[in-house]
């Protein structure tokens, strides 16, 4: 008798331990789509060939020029569209780059980036891909100026003031853990002069050599070339949403599965 006496004396203290819990899972699960969030203005760096300060990483070295004209052939020959890529790894699956980085020398100086309509960032699965085309076949996303594309004047060792830090908020799925190979391009009319892909002197340890692509080889180079350079590209990326909040949407149902259960045994009214 007393058992069943302390057993129902003892039914507000457990629902109260009951509420308790769901409030911290709760309170958890909310911190947890915080984090997810919050994440995005300071994810994993991939790859940074560029450095901080930029200036005193900045390589004076030979050059690529990384630059797609939208204009008709009158203005501009076609044949010298280019980019310059690297490879970088993705070590796990379901990664989203959202932010890529490059450094560029402009011919006509800073004033140049004025100029450019925008940038394209193109991600390929295989660098011999480019040999054909620019548009890569993971990913081909166009960032416009003013619109997830900014320039920062970088004060160089040369003191010619001709070079910008491109900063690029792209949205670009990766689906599994293996190599692959960023190609960043200037789209601008000839007029602005050519742009460059400024060399690295920050390279990531261990990586391939940089590939030159101009598919219809107006350099005279080849379709594609291996260079023996570093490039300086940056990016950074988080877990892919989907993916990462699976764990969040688990912890949802399995609440609410206790909940249900507490209910159906009369604990929970």
């Amino acid at each position: 008798m007393l058992t069943k006496i302390i057993s129902v004396l003892m039914i507000p203290f457990r629902r109260h331990l009951l509420e308790k819990k769901r409030t911290r899972c709760f309170e958890l699960l909310c911190c947890l789509c915080i984090a997810f969030f919050t994440n995005r203005t300071s994810g994993a760096v991939l790859m940074d060939q560029i450095g901080t300060p930029v200036n005193y990483t900045l390589g004076l070295g030979p050059k690529k020029p990384s630059q797609i004209s939208p204009v008709t052939p009158e203005f501009f020959d076609p044949s010298f569209d280019s980019t310059v890529l690297e490879d970088f790894t993705a070590n796990s699956s379901e990664l989203q780059l959202f932010h890529v980085a490059a450094v560029f020398e402009a011919q006509g100086g800073f004033a140049s980036f004025a100029g450019a309509f925008g940038y394209r960032v193109d991600v390929f699965s295989d660098p011999s891909l480019a040999g054909t085309s620019l548009v890569g076949d993971v990913a081909s996303q166009f960032i416009v100026v003013g619109s997830g594309a900014s320039v920062t004047q970088v004060p160089d060792l040369s003191g010619l003031a001709e070079y910008g830090l491109v900063s690029l908020d792209v949205n670009i799925n990766l689906t599994s853990p293996e190599t692959y190979w960023l190609g960043v391009s200037v789209i601008a009319p000839f007029e602005s002069g050519i742009f460059f892909l400024e060399h690295s002197g920050a390279a990531t340890a261990g990586n391939a050599d940089a590939r030159f692509a101009n598919p219809e080889d107006g350099f005279g180079l080849g379709a594609l070339s291996t260079t023996d350079l570093d490039y300086a590209y940056a990016i950074e990326a988080i877990p892919e949403p989907a993916s990462a909040l699976l764990g969040a949407l688990g912890l949802a149902m399995l609440l609410g599965s206790r909940k249900r259960s507490l209910v159906n045994r009369g604990v929970l009214g």
